[in-house]
């Protein structure tokens, strides 16, 4: 009899506790946990709860432990494995939390929970393959979820499939025509493919439900070649002047508007929008250009050329890579869209493939890039198939696969281990012109060296130093090209990439501009247009007030 009382006691205690989760009353919850863990210590649902609640409050220490002692006494539940999975998310230990994720789905295929968070993590991790994979087997599972299939569309966007991201982006928009996160990636997907007005239409059907959704106004304001109403412009001002905005949303709208005056001529407006813009991002994201000289200069004490002949030794054979790289905003998206009209030459856009390689051998205890002495032949063809396994999703059919991603320049010494007979192209324009098109490029969090002008002239300085150190060691075949030639000579550019890239030339790689694939970058409206010169000589607009940049120049010029 004393037996049924206490289980009757500890089953409602657990339905409060359960309750008073569920209502966000979590302190309670975790109070009525306490009581009856003092009189059933290994019960696994008083820990489970426990740490359910301490999870809430983000205890992570505690909620680890309570979930594991949980664990312990059912170690095959799928919930249990998928709350651990969000510690270690929120930990920021990546790699644990995938473990926890895929144990969860492995006790049960169809949790939901699992399924997006482990989509969610590979998405941090910028592995937006895999995080694709994920979203796709949730979106069979909830094939009525708009934000499913708008989470889709952007993982598809991001591993540059946005034929795929367009379909489900569609669908997004007709499960739910206000779900603002569909319209917009529907609108990121038009824009990739040059659908300029149709994207335009996106961004007004949002702020007309929503007149100070900031995004939507930023990319209205940014959106080359449909023209944001006038209205706009007067609305961001007033948001900006309202002071109800966080600092994101004011370095969005100061960029925004900086590209809007920058587009119609007002370039002392747009300078000033920009370098407050900048300021913020300065401010919260600083730029550690000591650091990063540092790490230039351990890569050229590392990578003589005995070294480089060395690792060469060791990699793949394959030729089917082309890498694109030089400065940001220096005409990588060009060369590519001009290679990928050749019919044997499919386009990979900004793979960060290699980065991860990079970033992969750190995490498996080797330093970067010495490192690489430490790895034997079989490791660096493994790690050349992993790259090879990836780019086979852009294309298995084409002879070669191009690879944009600019900042590879910083990892020309692995990529020549691992691809010695690969291409690289070496895209290079005029520093200011350069310079200043970095000043209106919003990069990620750690690569905010743009927003500082003397910050920027030292990087540009640092990459230039670099790419010469590469062309004297490196055994790859590399080609130049110059910004200015290939928009003043187009032809002859053009055959020379084609030439160098292996295959016959094709007409067809001269109407670059008609291509139907999806661009993601910056330039994504100007290659979608005939060749013109209004790009050169750039800065010139902006010469008063970029002088700390050009005096950074001019003293290794």
């Amino acid at each position: 009899m004393q037996a049924r009382i206490a289980m009757s006691e500890l089953e409602i205690g657990l339905a409060s506790a359960s309750r008073l989760l569920a209502r966000g009353r979590v302190h309670e919850s975790i109070e009525t946990c306490r009581r009856l863990l003092s009189k059933h210590p290994d019960h696994p649902e008083v820990s489970h709860y426990l740490g359910l609640g301490h999870l809430k409050l983000l205890n992570l220490e505690e909620a680890e432990h309570f979930l594991t002692v949980a664990l312990q006494s059912a170690p095959g539940s799928a919930n249990i494995l998928n709350e651990l999975g969000i510690v270690k998310l929120k930990q920021e230990c990546y790699r644990d939390a995938l473990k926890f994720f895929s144990k969860s789905l492995d006790a049960d295929g169809s949790h939901v929970d699992a399924l997006n968070n482990i989509a969610t993590t590979f998405g941090v991790l910028n592995q937006p393959v895999k995080a694709r994979d994920y979203w796709t087997k949730l979106s069979r599972l909830l094939p009525f979820s708009a934000r499913v299939s708008a989470m889709l569309a952007e993982t598809s966007l991001a591993a540059n499939d946005v034929e795929e991201a367009l379909r489900v982006a569609r669908k997004a928009v007709r499960l739910d025509p206000g779900y603002v996160r569909g319209r917009l990636v529907l609108a990121d997907a038009l824009e990739a493919l040059g659908k300029v007005d149709q994207a335009k239409f996106q961004y007004l059907s949002v702020l007309a439900r929503e007149p100070t959704h900031v995004s939507s106004l930023a990319k209205l304001l940014s959106l080359t070649g449909a023209g944001a109403p006038p209205e706009f412009e007067s609305q961001a001002v007033r948001l900006l002047s309202s002071q109800t905005l966080s600092e994101q949303e004011c370095a969005t709208l100061h960029f925004s508007l900086a590209h809007f005056y920058d587009r119609t001529s007002q370039f002392d407006l747009a300078f000033d929008h920009l370098a407050k813009g900048s300021r913020i991002r300065r401010r919260n994201h600083p730029f550690d250009r000591d650091t990063h000289r540092q790490e230039i200069d351990r890569l050229i004490s590392f990578f003589t050329p005995e070294v480089c002949s060395s690792l060469a030794a060791g990699g793949s054979q394959s030729e089917k890579p082309i890498f694109i790289v030089g400065m940001p905003r220096s005409g990588t998206t060009l060369v590519e869209q001009i290679l990928a009209s050749h019919s044997d030459i499919e386009a990979g856009g900004e793979l960060s493939t290699i980065i991860n390689l990079a970033a992969g051998i750190s995490r498996a205890g080797y330093d970067y890039p010495e490192g690489l002495l430490q790895l034997d032949s079989p490791a660096l063809q493994q790690m050349a198939s992993a790259y090879l396994e990836r780019i086979k999703r852009v294309s298995t059919d084409a002879g070669r696969v191009t690879d944009k991603m600019p900042f590879n320049f910083v990892h020309l010494g692995l990529i020549s281990a691992l691809f010695p007979k690969a291409r690289i192209i070496h895209c290079r324009r005029d520093p200011r012109d350069t310079c200043v098109s970095c000043l209106f490029t919003v990069f990620n969090e750690g690569l905010q060296f743009g927003a500082d002008l003397e910050t920027l002239g030292h990087y540009y300085l640092d990459y230039r130093r670099l790419m010469r150190h590469w062309k004297m060691v490196l055994p790859t075949q590399s080609l130049e090209v110059d910004y200015e030639q290939l928009v003043s000579n187009t032809a002859e550019c053009a055959k020379k990439l084609i030439s160098f890239c292996g295959v016959e030339w094709q007409d067809s790689c001269l109407e670059f501009f008609n291509a139907k694939r999806g661009v993601r970058t910056p330039s994504r409206l100007q290659v979608r247009q005939p060749i013109y010169k209004s790009s050169v000589d750039r800065w010139r607009n902006y010469e008063i007030h970029i002088r700390p940049l050009l005096q950074v120049l001019l003293t290794a010029a």
